[in-house]
């Protein structure tokens, strides 16, 4: 197996320097599905030293576009539940539905630009939850 740059994609050599990309359920439904399609490269996913500002600007920007994206679907949802109720009336299954579906749209379309974590890094919210344990 290579290993390989997610920024630059270039080959790394040596990976003292580098930070290794978190195995988590997306990358793992992308291999399979490549599996399935006969592309899989099986590649080490890593992101080289130098590369690495690039990367944590674009993964600030990408969990900003997700969290922006799931609140926006709940609000979505809340509001097609909630004002047929304050007209006085229950809210229909079909309109349920249909903001499930805006909601999942809304989230696929955040997912597009996705970018793995990294090992050892931890977020703020992470860093929070560690501090109010203590």
């Amino acid at each position: 197996m290579a290993k390989v740059c997610i920024i630059c994609g270039n080959e790394i050599k040596k990976t003292d320097g580098a930070y290794r990309v978190k195995e988590d359920i997306v990358i793992k439904w992308l291999r399979e599905i490549k599996k399935k399609l006969k592309i899989a490269k099986n590649n080490e996913l890593f992101v080289c030293k130098e590369d690495y500002e690039k990367y944590k600007e674009k993964r600030k920007q990408f969990e900003r576009n997700f969290t922006f994206a799931s609140a926006l679907a709940a609000a979505i949802l809340l509001l097609l539940i909630i004002v047929p109720i304050f007209f006085g009336s229950l809210p229909g299954i079909s309109s349920i539905f249909f903001g499930l579906i805006v909601g999942a749209f809304l989230i696929l379309m955040a997912l597009i630009s996705y970018l793995p974590a990294v090992e050892g890094e931890t977020t703020v919210v992470e860093e929070k939850a560690k501090n109010k344990k203590r």
